[in-house]
């Protein structure tokens, strides 16, 4: 996000109310519970007693990268933008996919208000901490990926640092 606009907090109070994902995934009901109105975050307890959604909302100031010199992340320093998360935690693990399904329609879904209510956001990368596992480098360092890959070549030919786990280069 370049701001964060009514519009923007609708979009995640929107978003947890039921996803087009879960649409389609059988759901225990009970007599409480209707399909138009609940929030998904029941619909995945319901599958998963031990399952938490929760969001994080992170205002910089748009100064932010105005100072220093360029860096591998953001990969465009031109404009700051505000890293917004969308959390679920689960411990049935038949509900991965639906649960990674979940977290890239919000993104989307979000991304897409953000951009309707007027924010450019061409050049916000995704932040590396909040990544889902398969995220494309591409996106999060963008035009610096080629230097970075050289770096990695040159200080870590053997790949050592790929025993760490985490996105490779």
């Amino acid at each position: 996000m370049t701001q964060y606009s009514p519009a923007v907090f609708d979009a995640f109070v929107n978003h947890t109310r039921v996803s087009s994902v879960l649409l389609t995934f059988p759901v225990r009901r009970s007599s409480n519970v209707d399909g138009g109105s609940q929030f998904w975050g029941k619909r995945i307890s319901a599958l998963d007693s031990t399952a938490l959604v929760n969001s994080a909302f992170e205002p910089f100031d748009s100064g932010l990268f105005s100072h220093g010199s360029p860096s591998a992340y953001p990969p465009d320093r031109s404009r700051a933008v505000f890293p917004s998360v969308l959390i679920n935690t689960w411990s049935n693990a038949s509900l991965d996919k639906t649960m990674a399904d979940l977290l890239r329609d919000g993104a989307k879904t979000i991304r897409d208000v953000a951009i309707a209510d007027g924010q450019d956001l061409s050049h916000a990368a995704v932040y590396v901490n909040y990544a889902l596992f398969d995220t494309p480098l591409e996106d999060m360092y963008g035009g610096n990926l080629a230097r970075l890959r050289r770096i990695k070549a040159k200080i870590d030919p053997e790949g050592v640092m790929d025993l760490a786990g985490g996105f490779k280069f």
